[in-house]
């Protein structure tokens, strides 16, 4: 009997979908609304093509060789020899203080060596001929070794008044004008080398395995009228900051033009390349 009723059950149920499949719709007026709307479908070629996968960060430009030109002694600027914007060469000459006092110094220090040089040679020559004992001897020789070291220390005081660039480069900053009185240790100049520009990015440490020296890295700064330009790591920090959880990446950037410090980039590090990846296209349904 059960098997009987459950043979019925399926009939009744096989012929309902027969049914639903094969009547025509009605609408809720009894009038007929036809076949559902179609759906449309685009179709597309798959093709192959480059595909990567990158890191992206944002940095500023900064320069590693950049230089502040300090006053090693007091003085009044006599005279400024550049200014901001004027490249100059290592050992170029930026600024001269006041240095009457020094140059006196200097030409005092040079006049008593010179005598204690003459005294020195004509105690040798009667020493020789046992005119005068060594003890007199000795004492020419220390006031001449004394006058040496009063001349040496003349000259380097002397050149503390004239200020020169440590290294080549762009002078970026100029803090002092004529007139004005310096003292130790103040910052008159930056001179910045543009050559030496990195990027500086803080890479996560569940990401660090991808990272390694020479790998490929794409700029794309605002003002740069290019697209983008290649950079390549140049070194990773070999810790990791407990605080940000992050590693330092520096990027050295072969060409420089048209790049200045504190300059904002975008900055795509490429971590994996498939030049065989099959590629959807980008499009949407109109």
């Amino acid at each position: 009997m059960a098997r009987h009723l459950a043979s019925v059950l399926l009939f009744a149920v096989i012929t309902m979908a027969a049914c639903s499949k094969e009547a025509p719709s009605s609408s809720v007026f009894g009038g007929d609304a036809g076949l559902a709307a179609p759906v449309p479908v685009e179709v597309a070629v798959l093709q192959t093509g480059l595909l990567e996968n990158t890191l992206r960060f944002s940095a500023n430009l900064e320069a590693e060789i950049e230089v502040q030109a300090l006053s090693r002694a007091p003085g009044q600027v006599l005279k400024l020899l550049v200014e901001e914007g004027d490249e100059v060469t290592q050992g170029q000459l930026l600024l001269r203080l006041e240095s009457a006092e020094q140059l006196s110094t200097l030409r005092r220090t040079q006049a008593e060596l010179a005598h204690a040089q003459r005294t020195f040679d004509r105690q040798q020559k009667l020493l020789s001929h046992g005119v005068v004992s060594d003890d007199v001897q000795e004492t020419a020789a220390f006031e001449l070794n004394r006058l040496k070291i009063a001349n040496a220390d003349a000259k380097r005081l002397l050149s503390y008044t004239s200020i020169r660039a440590a290294v080549a480069g762009t002078v970026t900053q100029r803090l002092v004008k004529r007139g004005d009185f310096v003292n130790p240790n103040q910052h008159l100049f930056t001179v910045t080398d543009f050559a030496s520009l990195v990027a500086k990015v803080y890479v996560p440490e569940n990401d660090m395995a991808s990272v390694h020296e020479g790998q490929v890295v794409r700029l794309v700064s605002p003002g740069d009228k290019r697209e983008s330009r290649e950079a390549v790591v140049d070194r990773v920090a070999p810790i990791v900051d407990p605080r940000s959880g992050t590693a330092k990446v520096t990027i050295a950037i072969p060409n420089t033009t048209g790049l200045r410090p504190g300059a904002f980039l975008s900055v795509e590090l490429v971590t994996e390349k498939n030049s065989n990846a099959i590629l959807l296209p980008r499009k949407s349904l109109v």
